[in-house]
């Protein structure tokens, strides 16, 4: 495509953002904001928009950046004939390669809109904290390990703790919480029911113990409902798995859970931290969980807020659901083979005889030593199991179906023994009728029909419920443990199989069969730090002897009680989305799938991320050949930059 036939006729760059539109490649302010970039230059041609339209799609999608190759931007915009693609490609490059979009578009360091970088574009803040973000890890990598003085108080905190914990930590158990009390930065990756929690409270036991005061130790999650439930893990930790003095306890339990937004002192006005480069956080040793549901930006913000002698320790699940926002930051650290090296085998050995670790490489990486991924299970077993292990694994994908119990009805897994069948799908004909029934089936089953449920609910409206005694949280607590026995999850927000529609239905039956809105289960959609309950805190709402509707919250054990009408942001939650279940767990869950086969939320890490919410069983209800179709579509998120190239 020759330069002068590169200037296309506005109407022209229109239709084709028009087209990006429809095919719901980019929304609206990505439309602005590509008009914005092309009206800042004296070029508004077609093939420029085409490829800023590739970028945002890229970034859509949760990628950092957009790999500058013909195969990446076809994916971005598949609605495109190929050859016309090239054409409009092919001239980007050349343009780009001539400087003409040098108004727009810079080099490492420029302060541009958009970097150009190892063949890659980013807009600006994107390459910025991922550029941050390396240079912080990469400087924590090559920093040589603690004086002999350390390693031998190390010796003797860890040998104390073990020999005060009551379970038999696994080799992998012990590696994670050894290499966590003696490296500067170290990554424990694990599925769920693999022992994550147990290990954090290995290792703040150790740090007490090695002379790290309760207030340098913090402990870090996404969102509050994470901070709280991993708090809460931690105190049950405590309580029934380790052998330690009083004293010894409350300190511990005074290690306070926060989410990252409200360590750093975010400022929702102003947009920014308190805590950042200039303002260091007072802390010596950071423990982050649920790392994988951390974006690119605010881990980037968070380690650039703490002192590069600050020990730093990532918990979470690498096959699990990544961000929201961009970034794949977990997922990156750690190779896909997931070798694990250790330089330290001979200190190890001290405490695992039997440990089988190869030597490093000759030419050792980046992340040698600097990660363990707890590979056995504590919490399910079964077909969940063999599942999840074959989706991890990527191994027999396409006949992962094949391992799962199929019924008629939610009625009929009670014949099964779920040590061994633990998952069940229900196949979605696209009837109507056949849904309805289904979601009746299971609210009978759970709720209207749930007799502890209905005792709590009836023995609530007996009492004032802001009046505190022992009886009232004895009530209260009975009547939370069975609200969080079971729950609906969906890929969508909206539409006849998303959340909102769901939950709709659901609220009206409950309503009809029950006669009130007492006992509805409500999930909290904003936080709210005036009362300490946050973005994805679970409540119930119960209406009391004096008639009025109260949200009743549970933390860390403890009852709050909250006028309803006081209580703004939430919605009913007999149903919530993959991504909102990230961090919690259920006894099981009723997991309910789109019927279009086309659909974009149908990948592998939701299937996962939903499977593994599930203690005891899951039960899916889907079309097979649109499960399958889920597990075969992996997220693949783009970065400039590879710990492991």
């Amino acid at each position: 495509m020759s330069d002068d036939l590169d200037l296309f006729e506005l109407q022209s760059v229109e239709d084709f953002i028009s087209i990006s539109r429809q095919n719901e490649i980019i929304d609206y302010l990505d439309i602005s904001t590509i008009r914005l970039l092309t009206g800042d230059t004296d070029k508004k041609s077609l093939n420029l928009t085409v490829v800023l339209t590739a970028l945002f799609s890229s970034l859509n999608q949760g990628s950092s950046s957009l790999k500058l190759d013909f195969e990446t931007i076809s994916k971005k915009l598949p609605f495109m004939d190929l050859e016309k693609l090239k054409g409009f490609f092919t001239s980007f490059k050349q343009n780009l390669d001539a400087g003409r979009y040098g108004d727009l578009i810079g080099e490492e360091n420029d302060y541009k809109p958009i970097i150009y970088h190892n063949n890659a574009l980013y807009f600006q803040k994107y390459f910025f904290n991922e550029k941050k973000l390396d240079e912080k890890i990469s400087g924590r990598l090559v920093k040589e390990g603690f004086d002999r003085d350390y390693f031998e108080r190390a010796r003797i905190a860890i040998k104390e703790v073990f020999k005060s914990c009551k379970i038999n930590l696994d080799k992998k158990q012990k590696i994670a919480a050894i290499n966590s009390a003696l490296l500067d930065f170290f990554i424990i990756s694990g599925g769920p029911g693999t022992g994550k929690t147990t290990i954090i409270t290995t290792i703040i036991v150790i740090l007490l113990k090695l002379g790290y005061s309760n207030k340098e130790i913090a402990i870090l999650s996404p969102t509050g409902r994470a901070a709280l439930r991993v708090m809460e893990s931690i105190q049950n930790q405590i309580e029934t798995n380790f052998d330690i003095p009083l004293d010894e306890k409350k300190e511990i339990f005074s290690v306070e859970a926060k989410t990252i937004h409200r360590i750093l002192k975010y400022n929702p006005l102003t947009n920014k931290f308190s805590f950042n480069e200039k303002n260091l956080l007072p802390v010596k040793a950071l423990v982050v969980d649920e790392v994988s549901m951390v974006d690119l930006v605010l881990m980037s913000k968070l380690l650039r807020a703490v002192s590069d002698d600050t020990k730093v320790i990532f918990v979470g699940d690498k096959n699990q659901l990544p961000s929201v926002e961009a970034g794949a930051v977990l997922n990156r650290l750690i190779p896909e083979n997931n070798i694990e090296y250790f330089d330290n085998r001979d200190f190890l050995r001290e405490f695992i005889p039997d440990l089988d670790s190869p030597p490093p490489p000759y030419k050792k990486d980046k992340l040698n030593n600097r990660f363990v991924i707890l590979d056995k299970p504590y919490r399910y077993g079964g077909n969940i199991q063999r599942i999840t292990e074959n989706i991890k694994k990527g191994e027999n994908i396409n006949s992962i179906v094949n391992y799962i119990t199929e019924i008629e009805k939610i009625e009929d897994i009670e014949k099964f023994d779920f040590q061994t069948e633990n998952c069940f799908i229900v196949e979605n004909k696209n009837s109507k009728n056949k849904t309805n029934s289904l979601l009746n089936e299971w609210l009978s089953k759970n709720f209207t029909e749930e007799k502890k449920y209905l005792e709590s609910i009836e023995k609530i409206s007996s009492i004032e419920i802001k009046k505190e005694s022992e009886e009232r949280d004895r009530v209260v607590l009975s009547l939370f443990k069975a609200a969080e026995n079971s729950k609906i999850l969906t890929l969508l927000r909206e539409g006849v199989y998303g959340r909102a529609f769901i939950n709709k239905q659901l609220k009206e039956s409950y309503v009809q069969k029950t006669g009130c809105e007492s006992g509805i289960p409500l999930i909290i959609t904003k936080n709210d730090y005036d009362k300490n309950i946050y973005n994805g805190d679970t409540s119930i709402m119960v209406k009391d002897i004096t008639g009025k509707y109260y949200c009743l919250f549970k933390i860390f054990g403890k009852i709050k009680v909250f006028d309803a009408e006081y209580i703004n942001n939430y919605e009913t939650a007999f149903a919530i989305t993959v991504h909102k279940s990230q961090g919690s767990e259920y006894d099981n869950i009723f997991f309910i799938f789109p019927s279009d086969d086309e659909n974009k939320l149908l990948k592998r890490e939701l299937v996962y991320t939903g499977l593994t919410r599930a203690k005891k069983y899951c039960i899916i209800y889907s079309d097979k050949n649109i499960f399958n179709r889920a597990v075969m579509n992996k997220i693949d998120r783009e970065s400039g930059t590879n710990f492991w190239d």
